[in-house]
């Protein structure tokens, strides 16, 4: 095949199209024949569906994409040159034939429609009309287009009623079909060789001679053509990193201690005390672990060695003899090339990562990199160019350049629709908060023992911001430098000024969606901050944290970085009230809102006018108005840095304190509604109203809705509205008649919903919890894929710890909400996790699932649940947390109107229940499960501890099997 492809002219875009016959064991194969240069490789017959991940079937340095059948064989798939800026064309494709469309936008170059198409043999005339239907529509667009595939129609055969028929179409919309050589050769002769894969293209005229290769892992050969065009250099990836090879601790801490740091903590003012301290500091750096620049390549099969290499070009030059002799010694020889080829495939990467993860057992930090390997989990897209609406960026200082100034100006024009109000109007809600309060806060100093302590608690491979100073570096040397540090933060809290340096962030441009590759609108701004930067931060964060909790000024209502809060608390608090509604006759009516870019857009004044509200004095005023102003930011791509952009509002995104400021921020929220509830997890608001109409429950809802508006108007903040949802829930007999809520929000008509997403967690009208029950079995279903991917690799001890980390890791989110699903539905988990347990012991479907589990040491679904219903419950009475749960439990003791001998036994009243609804709570379900507990196991206060009695419990009353 090498020797073949040769032949092409050596600049242009290389095109091929191959019938994989399967691709799900085939990689490797793919892998060699990208390795010679090709650009787009469309495949057919894939024979995949949507138990096969992307990343299962990941080449390095191309993109895939793909269209399954999803049933006995067929599909397409392209794969692309990462180098080449592609845009998937939905609107071309038809959901009834096998053809996938890709619109290719190359640099200085007119946009290229590709296409993939599979005509089965058994189809039918309509099938062919629809495949034509589908070049017409594809034709309109006036671009050069390449249509390659397996059509099944000989195009030898001149009296071919298909053949003729593609000619007429394909004549009447400008394409030439331009392979000439035989497709499909017999290996013995038994059938006569046919051109059934065909490349249909506008521009022959500048296409070469189609070559037809033979490959040994296809009855069906490669075709490949280039079309000329000059396509863009790219340069390798770039990264800059320090250095440790030579890295000698004891002589790095010996300069360190050499060092004097006198000179910084003899400076008051805080700037020239830090400038200080890192010109020394990276100097010291910089001689033990200097920054080098690498470039990153890419290494796809590293177990395809040169062996195997030599043994798949002999097998496919094997077939080529074949081919040519038609000779049954010669068609036996290459079969056994072909086995041979095969196995050696299989052992070599068995011998490859088996031998990794020997090394790597008593490293499981390594281990787990091992297995992100096996199951090909890769960073995502790292495009060298930048699609604009305008151009092709491949530069990689321009395109640094032009994502900071779409992040600077994203930001200003969000801004500059804001109308400006009177900076106490906002406030008002906080004052009424703070009105019979009488506290105040001021930053304290700290002392250098808790900054040795948080030096040291730094992971190693900590990420550097702009400065270059990883987390390695400063726990080498924590205890000589706690001294000078903590002098730095203390000098910045006494004089209120955060050092300008640390307001400098490092943003890394992360793609969204691989498929969309890197676009402005695909793209996300990630936030690197300075390292010690972050750690007086986190300090400045417990006091802040203290303050407000201690103080009792966070709502109740609010659930981000609040200690003994979460997503889980926040789903509870919700959930729970919604069923009692429920239970109660009532339907509710809740409206999901969806903030623009809200960390982004955050004014500084009102966030500063706020915080004095809420007590700040004037020396911590001034200390977070100096950290959020003046700030900049820098975009780093592919090695380069763009020019420095000022930021004039928000908090820093990857930041300690900015999470906690913006919560803060909007505290207030809920008291901007009257009869409405608000829950808040940062920036995720969920708005909810019952009541027994729908007519009152929109009305109500609206009025609320224009209540929030005002104030989202007041605090400078913007609401997406085609993200806000609305949605109602209730019982089937109340969902029976007509439930529109017609909400609306500056004449925008909010999208009324009957299944959502909240938190991660998806509801539907009834709580059934169905779909997220569905949506965890998908998940657990990928990680038993995965895992039986490793199992060939891993030692059982391991394959233990990978099933439970990519399997039942699923059933660890929020199981105390949907945990009240319907047996028929939880039944399902159960089944998955027997399967998980067959693939970690690697027994077979008629092994006893009592045993396995007792051999893993696995509880059942059914008892995982109650723990985590105990386990939420004891939290709540011990941590006292949350206090929207907290608040509705009573012991039984206390309900007579005094108090009673059974106080002393920890028995909880459990709420009456008029249905079904109200036994679906989360309240009712764990008091239930708690007053079950014996008196011994209700006292433990250690939740592990607890959690290993409840688990001992249930392993005691399982009655003992023969392993």
């Amino acid at each position: 095949m090498i020797n073949l492809l040769s032949n092409l002219p050596k600049k242009g875009l290389v095109l091929a199209h191959l019938n994989i016959c399967s691709l799900r064991n085939k990689v490797h194969e793919i892998i060699n024949i990208c390795s010679n240069g090709i650009h787009v490789l469309a495949l057919s017959e894939t024979h995949l569906d949507c138990s096969f991940d992307n990343s299962q079937l990941a080449v390095e340095g191309y993109r895939l994409f793909r269209k399954d059948r999803n049933q006995n064989g067929g599909g397409v798939a392209f794969y692309i040159s990462e180098n080449i800026a592609v845009t998937p064309r939905e609107d071309l494709m038809g959901s009834d034939i096998e053809m996938i469309w890709l619109q290719l936008n190359i640099q200085f170059n007119k946009p290229i429609l590709v296409g993939c198409c599979y005509r089965p043999p058994s189809s039918n005339v309509d099938y062919l009309e629809k495949i034509c239907d589908n070049i017409e529509k594809a034709s309109a667009q006036t671009k050069d287009i390449f249509l390659l595939g397996d059509f099944n129609i000989d195009w030898f055969s001149k009296k071919c009623y298909l053949r003729r028929k593609m000619i007429t179409i394909t004549n009447a919309s400008n394409l030439k079909q331009i392979v000439t050589q035989p497709t499909r050769i017999s290996l013995n002769g038994k059938f006569k060789s046919t051109c059934i894969d065909h490349i249909f293209t506008n521009v022959y005229e500048l296409c070469s001679h189609v070559i037809s290769v033979g490959v040994g892992c296809s009855d069906h050969n490669l075709i490949i053509t280039t079309k000329k065009t000059k396509l863009p250099k790219f340069g390798a990836r770039i990264v800059y990193r320090r250095s440790y090879k030579t890295f000698d601790p004891n002589a790095f801490v010996g300069d360190v201690e050499r060092s004097t740091w006198s000179a910084v903590c003899d400076e008051e003012d805080v700037n020239a005390s830090l400038r200080i301290f890192m010109d020394r500091f990276v100097k010291i750096v910089d001689k033990h672990a200097p920054i080098r620049k690498r470039s990153i390549k890419s290494n796809n099969a590293p177990w395809l060695d040169a062996e195997l290499k030599s043994i798949m070009r002999e097998r496919d030059n094997a077939k080529a003899e074949t081919l040519k002799s038609k000779s049954d010694m010669d068609e036996r020889y290459y079969c056994k090339l072909r086995n041979k080829v095969t196995k050696l495939n299989r052992l070599k990467k068995k011998i490859y990562f088996s031998q990794k993860i020997s090394n790597s057992s008593n490293n499981s930090k390594q281990l787990w990199k091992v297995i992100n390997e096996i199951m090909c989990k890769k960073p995502k897209c790292s495009n060298m160019y930048l699609e604009t609406s305008a151009e092709i960026i491949t530069k990689p200082l321009d395109i640094a350049n032009h994502l900071n100034d779409f992040f600077i100006k994203k930001t200003a024009n969000l801004r500059s629709s804001m109308l400006s109000y009177p900076k106490d109007s906002p406030c008002s809600n906080v004052k009424n908060i703070m009105r019979n309060k009488s506290c105040s806060l001021t930053f304290g100093t700290v002392k250098e023992e808790i900054v040795e302590k948080m030096l040291l608690s730094l992971p190693e491979e900590k990420i550097a911001g702009i400065d270059h100073l990883d987390g390695k570096i400063f726990k080498t040397v924590a205890n000589i430098l706690c001294k000078p540090i903590s002098h730095i933060f203390n000098r910045s809290v006494i004089s209120g000024v955060f050092p300008e340096i640390w307001k400098q962030s490092k943003i890394i441009p992360l793609v969204k969606d691989d498929r969309l590759g890197l676009t402005e609108s695909n793209c996300r701004p990630i936030n690197i901050l300075p390292i010690l930067s972050k750690i007086f931060e986190k300090l400045l964060f417990n006091q802040m944290m203290q303050y407000f909790v201690s103080n009792n000024l966070l709502s109740n209502s609010q659930h981000a970085y609040k200690p003994g809060h979460s997503t889980n608390t926040a789903l509870v608090q919700m959930v729970d009230q919604w069923l009692t509604f429920m239970d109660d006759k009532k339907l509710v009516g809740a409206v999901l809102l969806d903030f623009t870019a809200a960390f982004d857009v955050i004014d500084h004044d009102i966030l500063l006018s706020k915080l004095k509200c809420y007590g700040f004095s004037h020396q911590s005023v001034s200390l977070i108005c100096s950290y959020l102003s003046g700030r900049s930011q820098r975009v780093f791509f592919n090695g380069s840095f763009s020019d420095c952009k000022q930021l004039s509002c928000g908090i820093p995104q990857g930041s300690c304190l900015g999470p906690l400021l913006f919560s803060v921020f909007v505290n207030d929220l809920s008291h901007a509604v009257l009869r409405a509830d608000v829950v808040l997890y940062a920036d995720d608001a969920t708005m909810f109203y019952a009541s027994p109409t729908v007519t009152d429950i929109s009305c109500t809802l609206q009025n609320e809705l224009n209540a929030i508006t005002n104030w989202v108007k007041l605090n400078k903040l913007a609401l997406n509205i085609s993200k806000t949802k609305c949605i109602v829930f209730g019982t089937k007999r109340m969902l029976g008649k007509p439930c529109n809520l017609n909400l609306i929000i500056d004449t925008s008509v909010v999208e009324q919903v009957s299944q959502t997403k909240l938190l991660g967690v998806k509801l539907d009208s009834q709580l059934s919890w169905a779909d997220q029950i569905d949506h965890i079995v998908s998940k657990m279903a990928k990680g038993i894929a995965f895992s039986r991917r490793c199992s060939v690799y891993c030692p059982p001890l391991v394959m233990k710890t990978v099933v439970q980390s990519l399997v039942l890791s699923h059933l660890g989110y929020c199981p105390v909400i949907w945990s009240s699903a319907a047996q028929g539905h939880l039944k399902k988990l159960q089944i998955v996790q027997n399967r998980a347990a067959r693939v970690a012991l690697g027994c077979s479907f008629r092994s006893s699932v009592d045993k396995m589990h007792t051999c893993l040491g696995w509880l059942k679904v059914e008892d995982k649940l109650n723990i985590s219903l105990l386990c939420y419950m004891h939290n709540a009475l011990f941590k006292n947390n949350p206090k929207s749960f907290v608040d509705k439990l009573v012991f039984s003791g206390y309900c007579h109107g005094h108090v009673t001998r059974q106080v002393s036994s920890g028995v909880l009243v459990v709420p009456s229940a008029r249905s079904n609804c109200m036994t679906r709570t989360v309240l009712v379900r764990s008091s239930s499960a708690w007053n079950k507990l014996d008196l011994r196991t209700r006292h433990i206060s250690n939740i592990c501890n607890f959690k290993k009695t409840l688990k001992q419990i249930i392993i005691n009353s399982i009655t003992p099997v023969n392993l």
